[in-house]
């Protein structure tokens, strides 16, 4: 089904070194999408362009504390994947933080 939702990861120097860019092309919100990762682990909300601040909806709760969210197993198309709230002509950024709880 074609939703015009994008989805990249900008890689660093190190491996681990990564940005998952998740891009939401149209005014329709979705309460949860899966995404595949290359990496499972923890990821870290470090923009969401749908925030308030932004003069955006707030959507999905995301504007709230720091959000972190954590991969689940993959069914082997990739490594792992995350499901998220996506809000609406919006871009999430995501920054890989590692396999470990701290």
């Amino acid at each position: 089904r074609n939703r015009s939702i994008f989805s990249y990861v900008r890689k660093g120097k190190g491996e681990e070194n990564l940005t998952v860019v998740l891009l939401n092309m149209t005014p329709a919100s979705y309460g949860e999408c899966v995404f595949n990762v290359p990496l499972a682990g923890r990821y870290r909300l470090i923009m969401n362009s749908d925030a308030v601040r932004f003069g955006g909806t707030g959507f999905g709760g995301l504007d709230q504390g720091d959000p972190v969210f954590w991969t689940e197993e993959d069914d082997g198309d990739s490594p792992a994947r995350l499901r998220l709230p996506l809000p609406p002509l919006a871009g999430i950024y995501l920054e890989y933080e590692g396999k470990e709880e701290d």
